[in-house]
């Protein structure tokens, strides 16, 4: 989960996360979006499923672990936070 201003749109996003041209990079979509609680106004908290997905081998925890990281690191140059 991430924590985003509101002027932070899913699609720009999804814009970013598929500009990483990741080739077994099937699904960006979201599937949760909070707002309101702890989190401050003008904020929102978005959970990201991401799926890899290969036609002709297993992919590898090294592969995931590297695109996920590189995702993350996407993200936060957007503006996004972890949430903790």
């Amino acid at each position: 989960s991430f924590v985003f201003n509101d002027q932070v749109s899913f699609e720009r996003m999804r814009s970013g996360i598929v500009a990483l041209g990741i080739p077994e990079l099937q699904k960006v979509e979201p599937a949760e979006i909070f707002r309101g609680g702890k989190l401050e106004p003008g904020s929102y908290s978005i959970l990201i499923r991401v799926e890899f997905q290969s036609s002709d081998r297993t992919l590898t925890d090294q592969e995931v672990s590297g695109w996920s990281q590189r995702i993350i690191e996407t993200l936060t140059k957007l503006g996004g936070t972890i949430r903790a």
